[in-house]
């Protein structure tokens, strides 16, 4: 076991065995000799190597994101056709500049940095996921191809920006923080986010508006597919109560039992990851949605939190510096899952200033229960690989991933939206149909769909939306035809 020992500005290596320190210079001899330290022993790190990282801990690894990548690849193709097609092309173009950059940094691509690298891809392949649903449920509404397409990436845009700066601020804290493999497995992750960027936005846009005008298609892919609870709307508003408290409970119990196993020693080493965190997720929550939303996100995301350190105790896993980062990780995808619903509830209260609050949410909820379920499917088919394959270097950080992507996808279906009910009525001033006037938005119109841009009958799902509400049909007005440049 080696420590360092600082005495004065000197760094002096030292093994202990049997209980007695040794210094370096006695080790080079035919015989330990007990050298006896003047100053006290400070414990940078203590931890044990072993040769389990060999060639078939590697190839094992390799294997797992290999495994990975073909999973969600098939996911993509199956799941959207052509457009999912388009979507892995940006993807493997993700890939390359991913490796480029770390190829131009000088870095080391570790085994750490194979997992945040297929991470990294699972991530940018959500932004996909959210811009393909947004056509789909637009076409549903009843939009000609080409405005669902356009809609669907202006409709999602702040989504994905917002998404993005999360998990950048995440990954910035635990690359500041971190020891050197997670600072390997921060870059890797911050260099895939920022790849795809253009990836998912400038060469996905790219590919389709291609295809569109070089085959003019009457139906957009999977435009026949209609919402699975399109007649029958979810009510998750009214049991929100229930969700709350059972979900508190979960959380004290949790922390309960990782206390009172005696690991709280090794969680203040995390400490002050987890603190940064903590309060800076939040604080970009509250500056772009509202106080609300603020408050709704630390609610969410402790809740999540405390809940993983139940898992860490009922597992045994060892409380070191890849489980915190494995937690904060969790922590900052807690906060992007939310913001798929947060997003939508901003935007449906510019359309909707007057409607019922619990109506509102319940709607949100309802427009993006596809998205937030099938963007933690594809992290899911990523991450599952590596638990199975990546060895003990990897299980630990996968196996945590894997609980959290479940844990933050029912949090952000069944706490995210209900705490908002008890914070008072929503902050209107924060969402905005446009970048310049926050406070139109509040009292703007319901948007009307236009007769040529629409079908004569609702789709079945909105359709139960405005039964609900007791209103009525919006008058048809005709729309000017939209330029091809304008695409």
């Amino acid at each position: 076991m080696l420590y360092f020992s600082k005495v004065k500005t000197l760094l002096i290596w030292t093994i202990c065995l049997s209980g007695i320190l040794f210094s370096l210079p006695n080790l080079i001899g035919t015989e330990f000799t007990p050298s006896w330290l003047p100053a006290p022993l400070t414990v940078i790190e203590d931890s044990t190597a072993n040769p389990d990282l060999g060639t078939d801990r590697i190839d094992a690894s390799l294997i797992g994101c290999v495994t990975g990548f073909i999973l969600v690849v098939a996911f993509m193709g199956a799941t959207y056709g052509v457009f999912g097609i388009f979507a892995n092309i940006a993807l493997a173009f993700n890939l390359a500049l991913t490796l480029a950059a770390l190829s131009l940094l000088g870095a080391t691509v570790t085994l750490p940095g194979i997992a945040g690298l297929l991470l990294a891809l699972g991530l940018s392949i959500d932004a996909n996921i959210l811009i393909n649903e947004r056509i789909r449920e637009e076409t549903r509404n009843g939009a000609p191809p080409v405005t669902a397409m356009e809609t669907g990436f202006r409709r999602t845009d702040s989504t994905r920006f917002d998404r993005n700066m999360v998990i950048l601020i995440t990954m910035l804290i635990l690359f500041a923080v971190g020891t050197e493999t997670v600072k390997g497995f921060a870059l890797t992750v911050s260099l895939g986010i920022v790849t795809s960027i253009f990836t998912s936005t400038l060469l996905t846009r790219w590919l389709m508006a291609a295809w569109f005008w070089s085959h003019r298609p009457k139906l957009l892919p999977g435009s026949h597919l209609r919402h699975p609870t399109a007649h029958h709307p979810l009510p998750f508003m009214k049991g929100r109560s229930i969700y709350l408290a059972i979900s508190a409970a979960l959380s004290l119990a949790s922390a309960g039992l990782f206390f009172a196993q005696g690991q709280i020693g090794q969680f203040q080493t995390g400490m002050l990851t987890l603190g940064l965190a903590a309060i800076a997720m939040p604080i970009y929550i509250w500056f772009r949605f509202g106080w609300q939303f603020g408050i709704g996100a630390v609610v969410a995301m402790l809740l999540d939190g405390t809940k993983t350190l139940g898992f860490f105790a009922l597992t045994g896993m060892p409380v070191n510096m890849t489980a915190m980062a494995g937690l904060v990780t969790i922590m900052g995808y807690s906060i992007t899952n939310k913001i798929i619903v947060y997003d939508r509830i901003r935007e449906n209260l510019g359309r909707y200033p007057k409607q019922p609050r619990h109506e509102l949410l319940d709607l949100s909820l309802h427009q993006t229960l596809i998205q937030t379920v099938r963007t933690s499917l594809a992290l899911v088919l990523v991450i599952l690989p590596l638990t199975l394959f990546g060895g003990e270097a990897l299980r630990q950080l996968a196996v945590t991933l894997l609980f959290g992507v479940i844990l933050a996808t029912s949090s952000s279906i069944f706490i995210a939206a209900p705490v908002l009910l008890f914070l008072g009525d929503l902050d209107l001033t924060r969402s905005p149909t446009n970048k310049t006037d926050f406070r139109a938005a509040a009292t703007a119109k319901p948007e009307v769909v236009p007769e040529s841009c629409s079908s004569e009958r609702l789709s079945p799902e909105m359709a139960a939306w405005h039964r609900k509400a007791g209103r009525q049909k919006a008058r048809r007005t005709p729309c000017r035809p939209i330029p091809k440049r304008s695409y």
